[in-house]
């Protein structure tokens, strides 16, 4: 199991490759989503294994990482409907690149995380 530290390091981590990976797409490189899926998925994983008394700390950072993510699907999302008008306007049929849409993935890790985290939280009952 990875210590508050480690997690808080992976998470912050895990926000500036998405900012990377933001930019790369922005200038049309090629990305690799699936690493990232995977480095988003196990740091996820780690914050939920995390003692009781520390799960609250790393929420923001979750929190922000789930921000970015959103963001990266509404660019995504974006591209694929510029390209599906440009398609239209050709006169071509749907290229089904809806189908390729990220869904998500990574916000299942988060949001799954964020449960996680939130079932050890305080409550005030």
């Amino acid at each position: 199991m990875e210590d508050l530290n480690s997690v808080r390091e992976n998470l912050d981590q895990a926000v500036a490759s998405l900012d990377d990976l933001r930019v790369a797409m922005r200038e049309g490189d090629p990305v690799d989503l699936d690493a990232f899926n995977l480095m988003v998925a196990k740091t996820c994983r780690a914050a939920v294994e995390l003692p009781q008394a520390d799960a609250p700390k790393v929420r923001p950072q979750l929190e922000r990482l789930l921000s970015g993510l959103n963001e990266v699907k509404a660019d995504i999302e974006a591209e694929q409907n510029e390209i599906n008008e440009r398609l239209s306007e050709l006169g071509g049929a749907e290229s089904g690149a809806e189908d390729g849409v990220a869904e998500g993935a990574e916000d299942g890790a988060i949001n799954g995380a964020m449960n996680g985290i939130g079932a050890k939280l305080p409550t005030d009952d």
